[in-house]
């Protein structure tokens, strides 16, 4: 189980349905992160079995849910491995 912060009260936590401080309903923040975990999860797995056009769809999943530098390390990856260098140096990382 991950650690995150409520959107509202910042307060982290553990994934949970209701925050346990403000008590805001986290019902659609844990199931977009439970998404984005899983399909993370799913692109790396493909990136290790040399999937890359799969992998590359898959990370544009994950850059929709987030957009936070995890995302984007991996959607370099991606670009990395394809050997599209252009599009790795237009990131600017």
């Amino acid at each position: 189980m991950e650690i995150f912060a409520c959107p509202v009260c910042v307060d982290r936590q553990e994934w949970s349905k209701t925050c346990r401080r403000c008590g805001a309903n986290l019902t659609l923040v844990v199931a977009v992160l439970s998404e984005l975990t899983t399909k993370r999860a799913q692109c790396l797995a493909l990136i290790r079995q040399k999937r890359l056009m799969r992998a590359t769809h898959l990370k544009k999943d994950c850059l929709e849910l987030s957009c936070d530098p995890s995302n984007r390390r991996l959607v370099a990856m991606c670009y990395l491995f394809q050997g599209d260098f252009a599009a790795l140096l237009r990131m600017g990382l």
